[in-house]
């Protein structure tokens, strides 16, 4: 391959990663906001069971009259759980789906910065290869100077 076609393949290579690194970023961004709405469903779901326990809890100590309260807060605290449960189930998940984001988005920046380092050196050899040019010249020159 000619070093004008390397060059041009390099650089679409490198503009196709560049996207790549964007679309990365963007699904972190998505999937690490996804993460935070779970574990503040989470942290609501677990505050309402407690909430619903004090609750019961006062109404158990105010007497005999609040008993419909301690029965309706022994029907729901299943049903809590369950959702304490679900929520956190969801939390765990999105954050494991936002570690894979950020994994794809070091793998996508990495592989760019391998294409960067590919085209600096390609750039160096090309610097060199035009000093040699421009020495082997001068000294053709001076050669003839010479005769």
């Amino acid at each position: 391959m000619s070093r004008a076609r390397r060059l041009s393949a390099l650089k679409t290579l490198h503009r196709v990663q560049h996207l790549d690194v964007e679309r990365a970023g963007r699904e972190l961004a998505e999937r690490a906001e996804r993460h935070d709405i779970a574990r503040a469903a989470h942290a609501a779901a677990a505050a309402r069971i407690e909430i619903e326990a004090e609750l019961a809890a006062g109404a158990q100590s105010a007497g005999a009259a609040p008993r419909p309260e301690l029965r309706d807060f022994a029907v729901w605290l299943p049903a809590g759980r369950t959702k304490v449960a679900a929520a956190k189930a969801a939390a765990e998940a999105a954050e494991v789906e936002a570690a894979e984001a950020r994994a794809a988005l070091l793998a996508a920046r990495t592989a760019a910065r391998a294409t960067e380092l590919l085209l600096d050196r390609h750039h160096a050899e090309t610097l060199t290869e035009q000093e040699r040019r421009a020495q082997a010249a001068i000294d053709e020159l001076a050669l003839r100077a010479r005769r």
